[in-house]
C-alpha cells in the first residue's frame, strides 16, 4: 500500500473491480461511466475478463470443501432413507481409524464403508460411459453444424470490424473538429467519451467470436478421451476435480441403497442424458431441436454401454 504494508485481499478485490485503472470514471450518484483523461492502466476488454474470471472462480461461487476433504461423495450422495446428503468420517477403532460415509439426520443409522461406496460410484460411471460409436456420430454431427456456425463467425468478425472503423473514422473527424474549434471543450470530451465506450464494446465482442474460431477437433479429441475414460478419469484426478466430475455427471447428486447395493435413479446431466437416448441416424441428431436442454429427467441408460448397466 501506499504507506509500505501488505495490502489486504478485499482491498485487491476493490482495485479489481475499479472501472479507474481502466480509464473509466463513473459518477458516484447517477452511476453514468465517462471517459477519464488520465492514462488507463488496463483496457477495457481486459477489465472485462477479468470480471468474468472474478465471477466465475469467486469464493462464492467455488465448491466449498470441508473437513475430511478425503471423502468426495460426501453432500453428493443421498441416504435411501430419508434422502438426505451423506457425509464422511474416520471414526478410530481399537487400532486404526475407519472410514465412512455417513448420514447425520437424527435417527438415521446409516453408514457405509468409504471403500464400498467410491468402488460402487467407479462401476456406476462405467456404466454411463456411452459406447465408441456414439461418440463418433456425435462427434461427426458436431462437426457438420460447426462448419455452418464457423462461417457465421467469421461474418460477425468482419462485421465488428466495420462498426469499430467507422467508429473510428467518426472519432478522428472529431478531433479534427476540436483541434479547429468548431466544438467546445466539454462537448468533444463528452462526444469522445461514447465514441470510445462504443469501440471499446465493439472490440469485447470481436475477441470473443475471435475465440469462438479456436480448433473445435482438438476439443472434441480432448472431451471424447475424458467422456469414454470416465471412471479412470475420477480415480485420477485431486479431490476438486472429483467434485466437479461428478457434479457434471449428476448435478443434483444420486441416492446409494447400501441394502442392494445399488445407486438409484438419478437427474443425469444434458449431456450424458442425451447420450442415454441418443439416435443411431445422423440425419435425426444434426436436424434435431439443437442443444436446449429439455425438460424433467433422465432414466438410468437403456442404450448399449461399455459395460452391462446393473442398476
Amino acid at each position: 500500500s501506499r504507506t509500505g504494508k501488505p495490502m489486504f485481499k478485499q482491498k485487491w478485490s476493490e482495485v479489481l473491480e475499479d472501472k479507474y485503472y481502466a480509464g473509466i470514471l463513473t459518477d458516484p450518484w447517477s452511476g453514468e461511466e465517462y471517459k477519464g483523461a488520465h492514462t488507463a492502466l488496463i483496457t477495457i476488454d481486459t477489465y472485462n475478463r477479468i470480471q468474468q474470471v472474478k465471477k466465475r472462480y469467486g469464493k462464492n461461487k467455488q465448491e466449498r470443501l470441508k473437513k475430511n476433504s478425503n471423502f468426495p461423495l460426501k453432500t453428493f450422495v443421498r441416504c435411501y432413507k430419508c434422502e438426505n446428503f451423506l457425509t464422511g468420517s474416520s471414526p478410530k477403532g481399537r487400532k486404526e481409524h475407519y472410514a465412512y460415509y455417513h448420514c447425520n439426520k437424527k435417527g438415521c443409522s446409516n453408514y457405509i464403508p468409504k471403500q464400498e461406496l467410491e468402488t460402487a460410484f467407479v462401476e456406476y460411471l462405467k456404466a454411463v460411459t456411452p459406447i465408441p460409436e456414439y461418440i463418433e456420430l456425435f462427434e461427426r454431427s458436431v462437426m457438420q453444424v460447426w462448419q455452418i456456425r464457423k462461417q457465421e463467425v467469421i461474418s460477425e468478425g468482419s462485421n465488428y470490424d466495420e462498426r469499430i472503423s467507422m467508429l473510428r473514422t467518426r472519432l478522428a473527424h472529431l478531433t479534427e473538429m476540436r483541434i479547429e474549434g468548431d466544438i467546445d471543450k466539454e462537448a468533444y470530451r463528452e462526444k469522445r467519451s461514447a465514441l470510445e465506450i462504443q469501440i471499446a464494446s465493439f472490440q469485447v465482442s470481436k475477441n470473443e467470436s475471435d475465440i469462438a474460431k479456436l480448433d473445435l477437433e482438438a476439443r472434441l479429441e480432448y472431451a471424447r478421451n475424458n467422456i469414454s475414460n470416465l471412471s479412470r478419469l475420477w480415480q485420477d484426478v485431486n479431490l476438486t476435480q472429483r467434485v466437479k466430475l461428478q457434479r457434471a455427471v449428476l448435478p443434483n447428486g444420486i441416492i446409494y441403497d447400501k441394502t442392494k447395493g445399488r445407486f438409484g435413479t438419478a437427474f443425469l446431466s444434458y449431456l450424458f442424458g442425451f447420450f442415454s437416448t441418443f439416435p443411431m441416424e445422423e440425419s435425426a441428431l444434426v436436424a434435431g431441436p439443437g442443444i436446449e436442454p429439455g425438460s424433467g429427467g433422465y432414466e438410468p441408460p437403456e442404450v448399449p454401454l461399455l459395460y452391462p448397466a446393473m442398476y
